[in-house]
């Protein structure tokens, strides 16, 4: 019994010492900087708070007795996973804190990377050189979109479904519990976002170049099934207006293009580099034939990445060509890129220490350049939303001390979709971050959204007009107390309310129109709004409190009326 217990002993350890020999260098710098990356995307990252979209989110789905519509689109994408992940984070935390929401999605982009780096490795790239590249992408601040905003789990959670997925179709042997494996994967990248389209198309690529026409089909038909049966029982709602114009589609190639070249202009800080890149990795697939068949899975990434800016085109199109420069969509096109460059640069460096050595030192230097670029952007977006946290909760101050107002949005700017009601819920719940930190311009901004509005019709009558306490041109009012359209440049009118008002604003030519809100007999000025004014369209400006005091920046030629002038 000794003896037996003993050899398996000795077994077992000369087991774990293959083992361990086994373990490249490479792959435990590539765990190191997981970890350093991650440090340092933490520290990237702070001060980020709820922004924009994830209000739909927040009050939309699920609170204060609204439905949660788990399988209802937002905008047009599946969003069942993020949802679920918000209304879980929501439960526990309120939105008291941004930390777990933003620390979710630090999680899932390394896992990615992780998962990249893995793709890697499967697509022949050389040990060195993917961690190299894998740590680029860790750091990859022209993507910062899908690393400052905790929203985009959807996005990256679309792509990490999907090269999990596609890892799974470039393993051998395989039977029917990987597939099933893949589908579940798929449907998990469809129920994230609109991404997971152009990834399901990517597994299927995988799978029939590895293993023919039959296996491609197989994985794919059950995620389209389902994709199919949401889109026309409840997803189509979010496809209303969403389409691609005739005049449009031949914007589709440059837009395609311009995504694919922008992704590298991006990440090596080289303007142009991206048109050599994009058309010497075209050439490099279309002449190493061999190559790109005995790595279906890089192949099936790198042809992914345009019929991703072509399904993104159909919806985006309108928006403009540059629109597919956007950071989140660069982020997107280097992980199905990335795998190939890595493939070129492993063969070009062949098994030379030097020229390999040399790839590793130009991209850890891309690698400072993007950790640099997402430590601005994150400072930049941090000054921001720092500003935006601090004036909803100046907001809730003033709502919960009883103050009137006549808007239904605390934040018209980052926070459209949170209102007057959803406010003073959170604030009733506790749900709020404490009012520490407060400054006088943050109860400005506040007192200017709530307190002011532009409407269709005027919300006060009769009254004492406002004065125009100064303007540039002067300006001189009728009898009637209006003054005709003021000529040349854009002109800036402060108007004092000694009582609630509404005056008329006729541009003739249209533009924008910026508020800014002063009290009579404090210091300090708020931050401005800013709102597009059509042409020959009348909008009223309803101020709710006297002792207010209004600096307009209006477009040229508009009319005033309902004002005094001195």
């Amino acid at each position: 019994m000794g003896i037996q217990l003993l050899r398996r002993l000795q077994h077992s350890g000369a087991s774990s010492l293959r083992l361990r020999a086994r373990v490249h260098p490479a792959a435990l710098v590539h765990v190191a900087t997981l970890i350093g990356g991650g440090a340092l995307l933490r520290a990237f990252t702070t001060k980020q708070w709820f922004f924009n979209d994830e209000w739909e989110f927040l009050v939309d789905r699920g609170f204060a007795g609204r439905p949660l519509q788990l399988l209802v689109p937002h905008n047009e994408h599946w969003s069942t996973l993020p949802l679920l992940v918000y209304r879980t984070l929501f439960g526990i935390v309120g939105v008291r804190t941004y930390t777990p929401y933003i620390v979710v999605l630090l999680l899932l982009h390394l896992v990615l990377a992780h998962a990249l780096w893995r793709l890697m490795r499967h697509s022949g790239v050389d040990p060195w050189i993917a961690t190299a590249l894998a740590g680029l992408f860790i750091l990859i601040g022209s993507g910062f979109e899908n690393l400052t905003w905790a929203f985009q789990i959807g996005f990256v959670g679309s792509v990490l479904f999907g090269v999990l997925a596609l890892l799974s179709t470039d393993v051998r042997p395989h039977g029917r519990r990987r597939l099933v494996m893949e589908w579940a994967f798929c449907v998990a990248a469809l129920m994230c976002s609109g991404i997971g389209v152009s990834m399901v198309v990517m597994v299927g690529l995988g799978a029939l170049l590895r293993r023919g026409v039959r296996a491609g089909v197989s994985v794919v038909i059950v995620p389209a099934v389902v994709y199919g049966a949401w889109f026309v029982t409840v997803g189509r709602v979010g496809y209303v207006g969403v389409g691609l114009k005739p005049s449009d589609a031949a914007l589709l190639v440059p837009y395609i293009w311009h995504g694919l070249t922008a992704t590298f202009d991006a990440l090596t800080d080289v303007m142009g580099a991206g048109v050599v890149v994009i058309i010497g990795l075209a050439l490099w697939l279309a002449v190493r034939r061999r190559n790109a068949i005995r790595h279906p899975a890089m192949t099936a990434a790198a042809l992914t990445a345009p019929i991703f800016f072509l399904i993104d085109g159909v919806g985006r199109i309108a928006l403009g060509v540059d629109q597919a420069g956007a950071p989140r969509y660069i982020y997107i096109a280097a992980v199905l890129l990335l795998p190939l460059a890595g493939n070129v640069m492993s063969h070009l460096a062949g098994g030379r220490v030097l020229f390999r050595a040399l790839v590793v030192l130009v991209v850890a230097a891309a690698t400072l350049h993007q950790a640099l670029v997402l430590q601005a952007e994150g400072q930049a977006l941090a000054t921001i939303r720092s500003s935006e946290q601090r004036q909803v909760i100046a907001a809730a101050q003033l709502l919960h001390s009883g103050m009137q107002t006549i808007a239904t949005v605390p934040d018209p700017q980052w926070a459209t979709a949170l209102t007057v009601s959803d406010l003073e819920a959170l604030d009733a719940h506790d749900d709020l971050p404490a009012p520490i930190g407060l400054m006088p311009v943050d109860f400005l901004n506040a007192r200017l959204a709530l307190q002011t509005s532009l409407t269709t019709d005027p919300v006060f009558s009769g009254g004492a007009s406002p004065a125009v306490a100064s303007a540039a041109p002067a300006l001189h009012a009728d009898a009637s107390g209006c003054v005709p359209p003021i000529a040349g440049g854009a002109p800036h009118v402060t108007l004092a309310f000694s009582q609630p008002a509404s005056i008329r604003i006729a541009p003739a030519i249209g533009g924008m129109i910026a508020l800014r809100l002063q009290l009579a007999g404090q210091p300090g000025v708020s931050d401005p709004i800013t709102q597009p004014l059509a042409a020959a369209h009348v909008l009223w400006l309803n101020v709710a409190q006297a002792g207010e005091t209004l600096i307009l920046a209006l477009p040229s030629a508009t009319a005033l009326c309902g004002v005094a002038t001195r």
